[in-house]
């Protein structure tokens, strides 16, 4: 488990040293089908946008320290299982395999602008 903070009193934040470059605001994670029903690519997106055509993959396992639904690992070992199966074939190969196409949505990136800009303008 990593922790970045990306939201402070309601304000999105982001780290700026060196190799660490955070992406600011409160994400979420959508997939991509093609017409066959394998992953096609993922986009990282705030969570509140809407990408058409994708699935939101994270949900709220915790609310101030309370587990909303139980871990099952044996669920979770089948999910796993059963998604790695609907990757495309050169995304699996051992040698040279190819990239999962990742993007970040366009409201994430013009976020990242701004709070860059928020920075560059105070010093």
């Amino acid at each position: 488990m990593s922790y970045k903070m990306v939201e402070y009193s309601g304000r999105p934040v982001q780290k700026l040293s060196t190799g660490k470059i955070s992406w600011p605001g409160m994400k979420q994670v959508f997939r991509r089908l093609d017409a066959v029903g394998n992953l096609a690519s993922d986009v990282i997106g705030l969570r509140t946008d809407n990408i058409a055509g994708a699935e939101p993959l994270l949900k709220k396992v915790m609310d101030r320290g309370k587990t909303l639904r139980p871990a099952n690992l044996e669920a979770s070992r089948s999910t796993l299982l059963e998604e790695f199966k609907r990757l495309p074939e050169p995304v699996k190969a051992i040698r040279n395999p190819a990239r999962y196409p990742v993007e970040f949505s366009p409201a994430l990136q013009k976020l990242r602008a701004e709070v860059e800009s928020n920075v560059a303008n105070k010093n």
